[in-house]
C-alpha cells in the first residue's frame, strides 16, 4: 500500500481483518465482528461488521450524550 492510503497525521497503513481473522459476537440473532478497531486507526475510528438478520437488532433504546 502507497503513503497515499496512511492515516491522516502517521504514517501507519490501515489493517483490514478478512472474516475468517476476527472473532464474531453473537448477541441474540445478531453477529457482530470488528473489521478495523481503534487500535488499527490511531484511535480515529472503529468499522464494525454486522448480520442482523429481519427483525433482529436491538430493542428500542437512547444515548445520553
Amino acid at each position: 500500500m502507497s503513503d497515499q492510503h496512511a492515516l491522516p497525521g502517521t504514517n501507519r497503513q490501515p489493517a483490514l481483518s478478512t472474516p475468517a481473522k476476527r472473532p464474531a459476537y453473537a448477541i441474540g440473532p445478531d453477529t457482530y465482528s470488528f473489521v478495523m478497531t481503534g487500535k488499527d486507526t490511531a484511535g480515529a475510528y472503529a468499522v464494525i461488521d454486522m448480520l442482523i438478520p429481519p427483525g433482529g437488532g436491538p430493542v428500542p433504546h437512547a444515548h445520553e450524550f
